[in-house]
């Protein structure tokens, strides 16, 4: 007999210990809609609204005007296809996507040539004038006198040249000097051929602008402008021959070669040093009770 009055206690049987066939399948639990509990009101089963929460499902538009599942497969469908664009532009690499090669002319690439070739040309320049003041500093040369400088322009060529004797800044010795301080210091950047031209211009016809001498460069015959490049190649013949006679100096080449060669004198006297210190080791063996004779350095 049951009482009444007493509460029954029921005790939940967990799954694992109940027969399988009173465990409720996949296709008998009822449909939740997946915003239970994100908005207050009650959402109807079959309804697609829900989606509106989950952008992601409309192609990342927001929520969308049809709620037919129609539509809710082609904002599906249209989220994919993004996806693999950006997915596809991602791996395509960065100057294909920004950057698109022009076709190189042959005029660029006779102009690369040209800019490589005056690029040899002026290290190569440097670099001989780097050796002749080098060559004059070691074997201690003394400069060349004032007067035997001027003696020696009014002989040359150069200074007699109807393009060039008028131009001040010919990186060679200056006769009318007022400054008779041998060697004369003169520029370390080497002018070219159009420097010339366009001072000698200048000179010629002062109303004349810049653009104005740069445009008749560029339009003059090749017989004019190798003309100026053979200019341009005796002045630096005669700049040389003065580096050699001590009528003209670089300071700043000067100066490193000085450096160069005072650490290459001090490197020779400790490997001298050493050296002898070595073959001094051989005569004078050390001994416990013997003091090493340093005085013979001293």
């Amino acid at each position: 007999m049951i009482n009444e009055g007493v509460p029954a206690v029921v005790l939940r049987v967990p799954e694992e210990s109940q027969p399988l066939d009173q465990i409720p399948s996949v296709t008998q639990l009822e449909h939740v809609p997946l915003d239970v509990g994100l908005s207050g009101t009650a959402v109807a089963v079959g309804d697609n609204s829900w989606s509106g929460n989950f952008p992601m499902y409309m192609g990342g538009l927001g929520p969308s005007s049809d709620s037919s599942p129609n539509s809710s497969n082609a904002s599906y469908e249209s989220w994919t296809n993004e996806l693999k664009r950006r997915e596809a532009a991602s791996k395509t690499p960065r100057n294909e996507q920004h950057f698109v090669r022009k076709n190189v002319t042959n005029e660029e690439i006779g102009a690369r040539r040209i800019r490589q070739e005056l690029k040899k040309r002026k290290e190569s320049r440097r670099n001989e004038k780097r050796a002749i003041i080098r060559s004059r500093l070691e074997t201690k040369s003394s400069p060349g006198k004032f007067e035997d400088a001027v003696e020696h322009c009014k002989s040359s060529a150069l200074y007699n040249d109807p393009y060039l004797k008028e131009l001040a800044g010919l990186d060679l010795f200056y006769p009318e000097s007022i400054d008779k301080t041998m060697p004369q210091p003169i520029e370390i950047r080497a002018k070219t051929a159009f420097d010339y031209f366009n001072a000698w211009r200048r000179n010629q016809t002062p109303e004349s602008t810049g653009p104005m001498r740069k445009k008749e460069w560029l339009g003059m015959t090749d017989e004019d402008r190798q003309r100026w490049l053979e200019k341009e190649e005796a002045v630096f013949e005669e700049m040389k021959v003065q580096l050699r006679l001590g009528f003209v100096t670089i300071l700043k080449y000067e100066q490193e070669e000085m450096e160069a060669i005072k650490k290459l004198e001090m490197k020779n006297q400790e490997d001298k040093f050493w050296n002898i210190f070595a073959e001094n080791l051989k005569k004078y063996p050390r001994h416990d009770f013997e003091p090493f004779p340093f005085h013979i350095y001293f």
